[in-house]
């Protein structure tokens, strides 16, 4: 039985099918001798391939880490891999993010250094941001796994529990202690 098209909801593989269709249209438009002449190629051609190659990349690297609560019975230790794999999962789609933005910019750079119509590029722009949309999306999806997981619903935990899972020591620490750790330091403002 199908489903009628307004009623059908996003693939979970839309990110990765979106990111293939972007790959073969960037590579068709950068090609093109009439948008990008052959002496500009190791400039301009080039670069953008590879971004379309680390797009791809990392859209597959973070696909293949399934995220899953751990299973019972549990402790701080199959807490702390599962949110280390949330993490690492999370840090492939960031770069996937990036690597949108900086097909953007390359693709500005082409506008910006060779007579080219800016409305062959209307296509592939339309499809950059659908995918940066739907990246997004599926990486703020995670982050609600993550947060259920680190410790911001831990009310169904047992209170010892808690206390040993990753990220809850800090709260412990007196405020003197934490001003010390490693890590980004935050400005405070005199």
């Amino acid at each position: 039985m199908s489903v009628i098209k307004r009623y059908r909801s996003e693939s979970k593989l839309e990110t990765y099918n979106t990111a293939r269709t972007i790959r073969a249209e960037v590579t068709r438009l950068v090609m093109n001798e009439k948008v990008v002449p052959k002496r500009y190629r190791p400039v301009l051609t080039f670069p953008m391939t590879s971004l379309l190659v680390k797009l791809i990349n990392n859209i597959i690297a973070a696909n293949t880490i399934y995220l899953q609560k751990p299973k019972e019975p549990v402790n701080a230790a199959k807490i702390e891999l599962a949110l280390k794999e949330a993490l690492k999962r999370r840090e492939y789609q960031t770069e996937a993010i990036i690597a949108i933005e900086q097909i953007f910019q390359q693709l500005q750079y082409i506008l910006d250094t060779v007579p080219a119509d800016p409305d062959k590029f209307e296509t592939v722009t339309k499809l950059l941001l659908k995918e940066g949309e739907l990246l997004r999306g599926w990486r703020n999806t995670d982050f609600e796994f993550i947060k259920d997981l680190s410790g911001e619903n831990t009310k169904d935990l047992p209170s010892e529990k808690v206390k040993d899972l990753p990220g809850e020591k800090v709260k412990d620490l007196p405020s003197e202690k934490v001003k010390d750790l490693p890590g980004e330091k935050i400005k405070e403002e005199p």
